[in-house]
């Protein structure tokens, strides 16, 4: 609509300003969005709950066995900035875990 080659050269300065505006929005801020929304549904979506104690350690966190054959990781960082639920890098499984158990 605002686009100087489609609505004329009186539209430069607002298509200039929109353009201003996506590029203060991209990249990482979107990114965190993205990811922010993305833990938001997948806390929701969780197959099931796992106590942290029965997981196996690792040098960064703990590690679960996935229905895939993969691992799901979890570092510590990640459970430390409140994250609950973590997805397989191999399949859509998610788990969810409990830090009191």
């Amino acid at each position: 609509v605002y686009h100087p080659d489609k609505a004329g050269v009186e539209s430069t300065a607002k298509f200039q300003e929109i353009a201003a505006a996506a590029a203060l929005l991209t990249g990482s801020t979107i990114e965190l969005v993205c990811a922010e929304e993305a833990q938001t549904r997948r806390r929701h979506e969780a197959a099931d709950t796992q106590p942290l104690s029965s997981l196996a350690t690792t040098d960064d966190g703990f590690e679960a066995p996935c229905r895939c054959g993969g691992a799901i990781d979890i570092a510590q960082a990640d459970l430390d900035e409140g994250y609950r639920v973590f997805e397989c890098e191999g399949c859509s499984h998610s788990l969810a875990v409990d830090p009191d158990g």
